[in-house]
């Protein structure tokens, strides 16, 4: 009889193991540089050492671009972060199976990103909000903008949730407390749509990004060089919903061209579904050339 108990409770313990996929340890390998320009580190146990192409990245390393340097990273979900200059991202959390999906959770704590995002679920926490999605690709910056932090959050395919960060209000490396991603006071970003999120202001509405605004930012996380193909977010498996619903991807036609991002913060606003500043706006999808719609990357790939 005893044997059929802890028989029992062993059944129950994997089979929870695996729906919740599996949660990586702390110095296991979740990650692989496979691009890099200029000086860009690891840190790891409290010690700092140059990254090169190829490089494990492990669960909480922290990885820092510097000046005029640009980083990718190749996640086992087929998520792929390619990492501006200046820019600083914890690996805080990672679980994930082939079989069930999971979560990955970083902190960005300053610079730029860009994001497609794979089987997993996938936050971002920021000193000022939450960006949670699955199977789609969105840009995140994160810094000071007059002396105050704020959060950029823009959408290429797919819905991003968007959520203050109420709790944390300090640009430091531990995890943001009082973040609910999906929560309430949430919004939903759509394609060719951004919020910017600053520390002590309401969250606003989600609007339109001017193509100018959006050139910049693509052009600060972009690599060229390709030889080894990362399905693209298209090609992802379909996943279940984020929280309900709010952060699904409708995997529909290809993202947007790769329209200008600017770095002047009055060309961040605009009325949604126009182009800050009076542009054509932002084309439909059916009209983007398909070129996007596979994303590939090198090892050893060289930057512009």
């Amino acid at each position: 009889m005893t044997k059929k108990i802890v028989a029992f409770a062993l059944g129950l313990f994997l089979s929870a193991g695996v729906s919740a996929g599996v949660a990586h340890t702390a110095g296991e390998a979740v990650s692989t540089m496979i691009a890099i320009k200029g000086k860009t580190f690891i840190e790891r146990d409290s010690a700092e050492r140059p990254a090169k192409v190829k490089d494990d990245v492990l669960l909480v390393d922290t990885v820092t671009t510097g000046e005029a340097a640009k980083a990718k990273m190749l996640f086992i979900d087929d998520s792929v972060l390619t990492l501006g200059e200046k820019t600083k991202v914890v690996v805080k959390e990672y679980v994930y199976s082939k079989e069930r999906g999971g979560t990955s959770i970083f902190n960005l704590l300053d610079g730029k990103m860009r994001v497609v995002v794979g089987k997993a679920k996938f936050e971002v926490h920021t000193p000022t909000a939450v960006a949670a999605a699955r199977g789609t690709m969105f840009l995140i910056e994160t810094g000071l903008r007059n002396g105050v932090p704020f959060t950029d959050v823009i959408s290429i395919e797919g819905e991003v949730v968007v959520t203050p960060n109420v709790g944390l209000g300090a640009r430091d490396s531990g995890t943001p407390k009082g973040a609910s991603a999906g929560g309430a006071g949430a919004v939903v970003l759509t394609p060719g749509n951004f919020v910017s999120v600053t520390l002590g202001e309401p969250l606003p509405l989600p609007a339109a990004l001017s193509p100018s605004a959006l050139n910049v930012f693509l052009a600060a996380t972009e690599a060229v060089s390709f030889e080894m193909p990362v399905p693209s977010v298209a090609q992802l498996p379909v996943s279940p919903a984020v929280d309900g619903g709010r952060a699904s991807s409708s995997r529909g036609p290809a993202p947007p061209a790769a329209l200008p991002f600017g770095g002047d913060p009055t060309a961040l606003t605009g009325v949604p579904g126009d182009v800050a500043g009076g542009g054509a706006g932002v084309p439909p999808l059916t009209q983007q050339p398909a070129a996007l719609t596979t994303t590939k990357v090198g090892v050893g790939a060289n930057f512009p």
